[in-house]
């Protein structure tokens, strides 16, 4: 049975890749909460936060994903910091963890997770 779902809001895992200090891969998993938006939403969501122009750095590319991903991310659950205290979600905790030494692997695991609810997919257990 599909059930249609009239929530504006939904909670999808986030993966995120990184290598620590002495260089071993890590994978950490958090959850959070996006805004549902219909297609044309998210068309028009992208198009506003999409440059004309190719040549960016990737400090560049980490500031368009903050203004992006802040319309967009409500919440998380499960994120703390290395004293193992929580840390709530706010922009500019999202600004300063995307900007930092592992922005780029978080802006993927968070496109990863939006994409999955944008298009359908399911995410993926490794």
């Amino acid at each position: 049975m599909f059930v249609i779902s009239r929530s504006t809001t939904a909670r999808l895992p986030v993966t995120v890749k990184h290598y620590d200090a002495d260089g071993r891969l890590q994978q950490q998993q958090f959850a959070i909460d996006i805004k549902r938006l219909d297609q044309q939403q998210w068309d028009a969501l992208f198009e506003q936060h999409h440059s004309a122009s190719t040549n960016h750095s990737v400090c560049d590319n980490l500031q368009a994903n903050v203004a992006l991903l802040a319309e967009v991310v409500t919440n998380w659950d499960e994120v703390s910091d290395a004293q193992g205290q929580p840390v709530p979600y706010s922009t500019n905790t999202l600004r300063e963890l995307l900007m930092g030494p592992d922005g780029p692997a978080l802006s993927r695991g968070l496109f990863d997770a939006i994409f999955s609810l944008r298009y359908g997919t399911a995410a993926q257990k490794n």
